[in-house]
């Protein structure tokens, strides 16, 4: 039984609700300059057959269904270069993607809310950080490292507690200057002279990387002072020629869970330093179309499992593998692999635009444990619609430099594609959950037999053309074979 998870506001969920996120520049693409070329990828995703069976769960299609080797022409997926990531529409973002960026984590402590345990502190906060990942714990370091495939390593550097000049009530109260900020101009001046900034500007941009403010004082309402966000700086002042930038302030109590250390917190939150939007509704219950996020099926979301597919794509982690043409072709698990696949029939060269995305999911690596939010951990075929076109939408809950967000615009940003097409998101009994059904399978031929009249938003692209034929599933989580069939 799921338990109800859209009833409350657990401090998982929520704890990124309020991240005030402001988008000072923003460069949205001319098509001439995404124009890609393309080279084809038979070494990544094969188009040649990983062997079936008996994990087939449903009657295998018969052949009459299947495109003829002459429809799929012996194509395979290409990966596009030169493509325009996220970190590049942007100067908010203040973590770089790749590499290797410090980043400033500091305690902060007030007169009246001193940390009894100063070195105690400072020791659980550089393991939420910094510790080696485990089978039941992954620090912020050892999450990113395997979920970018080992092109972001993240350190963490803590600092001794830092005690403010004023008791907490006066920051809270500040309303002649953002009380963060000058928080943080108090760190930075007491550090100046004792640490080199410049070390924590790893891009060479001239901001700083990041600084995370753990602060020792009670978790107050949603939404107040005291919670946690990601904001930016909006004092003047710069150090060793580095001004800060985006920060994130979040209580002590927060770096625990049951009583356990836990960085999912952390993690989350630098999705957004990082440049993901959230994926989960803000305006809960709105009665707009536009309900329930991805399900709480994502790190973005319900701070689950792992980042998605487009996430690791605009980040530039993951190479799409592009097909527009009918073909045969393979896929390992995704959480292993990072494969995944753009599905459309108007590729126009950029990951900012509509399209589908297909990932094989399996209850394995950073989705073990999470089946409740992951289809009851049943594998196979799962697709995603993607709307990313750019342009600022005027969402009062959550706007956005798309379109489209997961709260309140027309459309999804992102969204599942169930596979019963019963729309169980919103009609489920309980609401708001992915569910076992929502997950294709060996049969299952997405615009045939399943979602046979699925369509694009945009009334102005080109009518969704193609079908998508899970074919069979290999034994162990060995690949999944598809047949993609465009008319």
């Amino acid at each position: 039984m799921k338990k109800i998870h859209w009833m409350f506001t657990p401090i998982l969920l929520v704890l990124a609700a309020c991240d005030g996120i402001t988008f000072p520049s923003i460069s949205i693409p001319d098509s001439s300059l995404t124009s890609e070329t393309s080279s084809e990828v038979t070494s990544v995703v094969s188009s040649t057959s990983v062997a079936s069976s008996t994990q087939e769960s449903s009657t295998t299609p018969s052949s009459s269904s299947l495109p003829s080797s002459s429809e799929t022409n012996n194509a395979a997926p290409f990966v596009p270069t030169n493509l325009l990531y996220v970190q590049d529409l942007a100067d908010f973002w203040s973590i770089p993607s790749t590499g290797n960026p410090k980043v400033l984590v500091v305690p902060v402590e007030f007169p009246d809310y001193i940390y009894a345990n100063a070195s105690s502190v400072k020791a659980n906060i550089n393991t939420a950080f910094n510790g080696a990942g485990t089978s039941s714990f992954q620090s912020l370091n050892s999450f990113y490292k395997t979920s970018s495939f080992n092109k972001l390593d993240i350190e963490g550097v803590v600092l001794d507690p830092f005690r403010t000049q004023f008791q907490s009530s006066y920051y809270e109260n500040l309303t002649s200057a953002d009380p963060n900020s000058v928080i943080i101009d108090e760190i930075m001046s007491f550090y100046n002279g004792t640490i080199d900034f410049s070390e924590f500007d790893y891009n060479s941009d001239g901001y700083l990387d990041g600084i995370y403010m753990i602060y020792n004082h009670p978790a107050g309402a949603w939404a107040s002072f005291w919670w946690a966000y990601l904001y930016t700086y909006f004092g003047s002042s710069t150090y060793d020629g580095i001004r800060p930038t985006s920060y994130i302030w979040m209580p002590y109590e927060f770096v625990y869970y049951n009583n356990t250390i836990d960085s999912v917190t952390f993690i989350h939150e630098t999705g957004h330093m990082l440049g993901l939007e959230d994926y989960y509704d803000y305006a809960e219950g709105d009665g707009s179309n536009n309900e329930h996020g991805l399900g709480g099926a994502d790190m973005m979301d319900y701070n689950a499992g792992d980042h998605n597919p487009w996430s690791k794509m605009i980040l530039g982690w993951i190479d799409p593998l592009v097909v527009n043409t009918s073909m045969s072709t393979t896929l390992l698990p995704y959480i292993s692999s990072g494969q995944a696949l753009i599905i459309t029939n108007q590729w126009n060269g950029t990951l900012f635009d509509e399209y589908l995305v297909a990932m094989y999911y399996t209850p394995t690596g950073f989705y073990t444990g999470h089946n409740d939010f992951y289809f009851d951990g049943q594998p196979g075929l799962v697709l995603y619609h993607v709307d990313a076109r750019l342009g600022f939408n005027n969402s009062q809950n959550y706007p956005t430099m798309y379109v489209n967000n997961n709260t309140d615009t027309t459309y999804k940003l992102i969204k599942y594609i169930e596979a019963d097409g019963n729309n169980s998101l919103y009609n489920g009994n309980p609401a708001g959950w992915m569910w076992a059904a929502d997950v294709y399978r060996p049969g299952n031929i997405f615009r045939q037999n399943r979602n046979a009249n699925y369509a694009w938003n945009q009334g102005s692209k080109p009518a969704m053309n193609f079908t998508i034929n899970f074919v069979s599933e290999a034994a162990n989580y060995g690949g999944i074979n598809l047949s993609i069939l465009f008319s």
